[in-house]
């Protein structure tokens, strides 16, 4: 049996395109995919608080931002943040390297599910 994804992937882009046309209605951040599911997630910057709203709901509790120029707006939101700005087409340093490393451990250890913002960047880390 011949198996199609076209028609899906045009129903994804469909839904994706009517959904952010309303900032509440909770669905994931463009590219949101779990690294190890239940404790590193990677996705590219949270726009609407329905994205925020949905990685809430599917249990991010705190948000590394890679990205100084897209800084997703946490107001009146639970999650903790951490800041590494890496700029674009940029090595991380050693040093945003062991942050990084050691803002999951801490995570891990506090029980906090942790995430990236940024993936294009994400990638980059070695």
């Amino acid at each position: 049996m011949k198996r199609s994804t076209g028609k899906c992937f045009y129903f994804f882009t469909f839904l994706r395109l009517m959904l952010t046309n309303d900032p509440i209605t909770p669905y994931a951040p463009w590219f949101y995919t779990w690294v190890e599911h239940g404790q590193l997630a990677a996705f590219a910057w949270p726009q609407t608080k329905g994205n925020l709203t949905y990685m809430w709901n599917d249990g991010i509790r705190h948000i590394i931002t890679l990205s100084p120029e897209k800084i997703p707006d946490l107001t009146d939101t639970e999650f903790e943040r951490t800041y590494i700005p890496i700029p674009e087409c940029h090595a991380p340093t050693i040093e945003d390297i062991f942050k990084f490393i050691s803002t999951i451990q801490f995570c891990k250890k506090r029980g906090l599910v942790s995430s990236l913002l940024g993936s294009m960047r994400f990638y980059s880390i070695p």
